[in-house]
Protein backbone atom coordinates (compact mmCIF):
# COMPACT_ATOMS: atom_id res chain seq x y z
CA UNK A 1 0.00 0.00 0.00
CA UNK A 2 1.19 3.60 -0.81
CA UNK A 3 0.93 6.25 1.29
CA UNK A 4 -1.70 8.33 2.87
CA UNK A 5 -2.50 11.29 4.03
CA UNK A 6 -5.00 12.43 7.08
CA UNK A 7 -7.34 15.55 6.78
CA UNK A 8 -9.73 14.52 10.12
CA UNK A 9 -8.96 11.92 12.65
CA UNK A 10 -11.92 9.96 11.19
CA UNK A 11 -10.48 10.12 7.21
CA UNK A 12 -7.77 9.04 5.22
CA UNK A 13 -7.10 8.61 1.71
CA UNK A 14 -4.95 6.31 0.20
CA UNK A 15 -3.72 6.39 -3.46
CA UNK A 16 -3.56 2.71 -5.06
CA UNK A 17 -1.57 0.93 -7.83
CA UNK A 18 -4.38 -1.19 -9.11
CA UNK A 19 -3.65 -2.22 -13.15
CA UNK A 20 -0.59 -3.60 -14.59
CA UNK A 21 -1.89 -1.38 -17.72
CA UNK A 22 -1.54 2.51 -17.78
CA UNK A 23 -3.66 4.51 -16.48
CA UNK A 24 -2.88 2.07 -13.28
CA UNK A 25 -3.42 4.57 -10.03
CA UNK A 26 -6.69 5.18 -8.04
CA UNK A 27 -7.99 6.76 -4.60
CA UNK A 28 -10.10 5.74 -2.13
CA UNK A 29 -11.39 7.80 0.94
CA UNK A 30 -11.44 5.60 4.09
CA UNK A 31 -13.23 6.13 7.85
CA UNK A 32 -10.47 4.59 10.05
CA UNK A 33 -13.78 2.48 11.57
CA UNK A 34 -14.77 1.09 8.50
CA UNK A 35 -13.28 -1.50 6.58
CA UNK A 36 -14.80 -1.09 3.24
CA UNK A 37 -14.08 2.53 1.58
CA UNK A 38 -17.00 5.39 1.82
CA UNK A 39 -15.79 6.77 -1.65
CA UNK A 40 -13.54 5.88 -4.19
CA UNK A 41 -12.37 7.17 -7.91
CA UNK A 42 -14.30 6.84 -10.75
CA UNK A 43 -11.55 6.90 -12.81
CA UNK A 44 -8.12 6.02 -13.11
CA UNK A 45 -4.78 8.28 -13.17
CA UNK A 46 -1.83 7.78 -15.32
CA UNK A 47 0.79 8.84 -11.74
CA UNK A 48 0.92 8.45 -8.85
CA UNK A 49 1.11 12.00 -8.36
CA UNK A 50 -1.88 12.79 -10.11
CA UNK A 51 -3.90 10.43 -8.06
CA UNK A 52 -2.51 11.59 -4.93
CA UNK A 53 -3.63 15.24 -5.77
CA UNK A 54 -7.05 13.92 -6.75
CA UNK A 55 -7.40 12.07 -3.60
CA UNK A 56 -6.40 15.20 -1.90
CA UNK A 57 -8.76 17.30 -3.57
CA UNK A 58 -11.88 14.77 -3.57
CA UNK A 59 -11.15 14.74 0.34
CA UNK A 60 -11.69 18.03 1.41
CA UNK A 61 -14.70 17.80 -0.58
CA UNK A 62 -16.13 15.30 0.88
CA UNK A 63 -15.13 16.71 4.34
CA UNK A 64 -16.49 19.93 3.48
CA UNK A 65 -19.86 18.42 3.13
Amino acid sequence: MLPMDKYDDRFDFRVKHRYSEAPRYTWEIHNIEKVLPVKESIGRFDSWEKANQAGKDALKHFLNR
